[in-house]
Parts: structure tokens; C-alpha cells; sequence
């Protein structure tokens, strides 16, 4: 029987499970992995919204910029960077945060620079909300 990465956080399985071959009785397709990593950063996992964060982020058809965005604010809060909007870039378009922002972080700064900035504030709001509805697991 597979073990539910929900209660424990562990998500070697389910990668695991997405490397196999097709024809496995355990693959897991990559639209399959998604979700259950969704699933598993619902349950508080804060490594689950990270991966799923990165896996949104890679290129091809899957990818969302703006979801990736989304749970890399959640993970990175739970990681205690500083979320809170404050661009201290006045030149061009470009978001400068303060020491701490995850927005500085290289793997976001990509999505940012994607995003415009009226939507990532929209985003971030909706990362704060889900935050303030859900517990991290420890």
C-alpha cells in the first residue's frame, strides 16, 4: 500500500511513482503528480507547495507562471521570507524587494519579471488569504 504524503510530507514516492514507465501499475502522469502535489501543499506541506511551485514554473504546456508565483509566495511565507509588497525600485518596471523578499529569490524573480505588477499584488492577496485558512505542518 503507498503511504499518503499528506500525513507525513514525504514526496520521494510520488516522484518516484512519475518516473515510471507508463505501463506501471503505480506511474503517476505528470498531470497526476500536480494534483497531488496540490493536495499535499493543501494539507500544509510546506516542501509540497515549493515542489509544486517548481514544477509549475518549468517550461511546457503545464506551466503557470502566475499559480507558480502563487505557491511560491505560500511556501517561501511559510519560510519566513518577507511577502509584503514593497518595491523599492522607482527606475523602470523591474521589482527590487527589501532584504528577505522572496520576489528577490532567483527562481521567482523570473516570474516576476513575467507578471505584471498589478497582477502579482493580486496574488499575493490570494497567497495571504489561503495562508490565513490553512496550517503549516511541522
Amino acid at each position: 500500500m503507498l503511504d499518503d504524503p499528506a500525513v507525513h510530507g514525504d514526496l520521494s514516492e510520488l516522484f518516484d511513482r512519475a518516473e515510471l514507465s507508463a505501463d506501471s501499475k503505480n506511474y503517476l502522469s505528470l498531470e497526476g503528480l500536480l494534483l497531488e502535489l496540490e493536495r499535499v501543499a493543501k494539507a500544509g506541506w510546506e516542501n509540497a507547495a515549493r515542489a509544486l511551485a517548481e514544477e509549475l514554473s518549468k517550461p511546457g504546456p503545464r506551466r503557470d507562471a502566475e499559480q507558480a508565483y502563487k505557491w511560491y509566495h505560500i511556501a517561501f511565507a511559510w519560510d519566513n521570507y518577507e511577502t509584503t509588497w514593497n518595491n523599492q525600485n522607482d527606475e523602470n518596471n523591474a521589482y527590487l524587494g527589501v532584504a528577505g523578499d522572496f520576489r528577490n529569490e532567483s527562481v521567482v524573480a523570473e516570474l516576476v519579471d513575467e507578471i505584471t505588477h498589478s497582477r502579482l499584488q493580486e496574488l499575493d492577496a490570494e497567497a495571504t488569504t489561503w495562508l490565513s485558512l490553512h496550517d503549516r505542518q511541522e
